[in-house]
């Protein structure tokens, strides 16, 4: 991401805005390559499972919950993802340790 123009400041709270908005963008990309990658070394099914994942047993948070939750940079990069993520298997029902799922963490952020 550095070399496509992302300042190191974009992952420090003191860094500047638009770093971290071409930082989102470069995450759409890279969560674009990371699906391709995973479906061409696990097949289809492998790609759903990575989706579908939790982060720790702990919280039980999927990929697609951190895409719903996030108020970080523009909402057309953090839907982008959220569509890819969709279109990769992701299960909008599945529920986190607080039996919350993706669609209570987007309400929240209205």
């Amino acid at each position: 991401m550095v070399s496509r123009g992302a300042g190191i400041a974009c992952a420090a709270l003191g860094g500047r805005a638009h770093d971290a908005v071409l930082a989102l963008r470069l995450a759409v990309e890279l969560v674009n390559y990371l699906l391709h990658r995973a479906e061409e070394r696990f097949g289809p099914d492998g790609r759903k499972a990575l989706v579908n994942d939790f982060d720790t047993a702990t919280t039980r948070t999927t990929p697609l919950m951190c895409a719903a939750r996030t108020r970080v940079g523009h909402l057309n990069d953090r839907l982008k993802i959220v569509q890819l993520l969709v279109m990769a298997g992701a299960d909008s029902a599945l529920q986190d340790s607080y039996g919350d799922n993706c669609l209570h963490w987007a309400a929240r952020l209205r």
